[in-house]
């Protein structure tokens, strides 16, 4: 729009219209925003360590695996989050040891 009005497209009424609307509608968002904004509680911190913990362990264990292996832990992490297994993968360690 700024282009427009020094190419003289647009008039300084209708830029200064159209920037009231814009600075108007952002400040509407902005507290419609905040009232989605959420502390962090102690279940937000669980549930997050509940999430991170496993992964981590996960990419661990597929780092340091072979790619047959891998796949194998591959197939398991989406079997598990398939069927929305709240099973920590702890076994997966031995799961892989196991079949190979």
């Amino acid at each position: 729009m700024y282009e427009d009005k020094l190419d003289g497209k647009i008039d300084d009424q209708f830029r200064t219209r159209k920037m009231n609307e814009w600075r108007e509608q952002e400040r509407r968002l902005e507290s419609e925003w905040s009232r989605f904004k959420v502390g962090v509680t102690e279940d937000i911190v669980l549930t997050a360590k509940y999430i991170l913990e496993p992964a981590n362990q996960a990419h661990f264990l597929y780092l340091t695996r072979s790619h047959a292996e891998r796949a194998l832990l591959l197939k398991r992490v989406a079997f598990e989050l398939r069927h929305g297994w709240r099973k920590p993968l702890d076994d997966l360690q031995i799961l892989v040891r196991s079949d190979f």
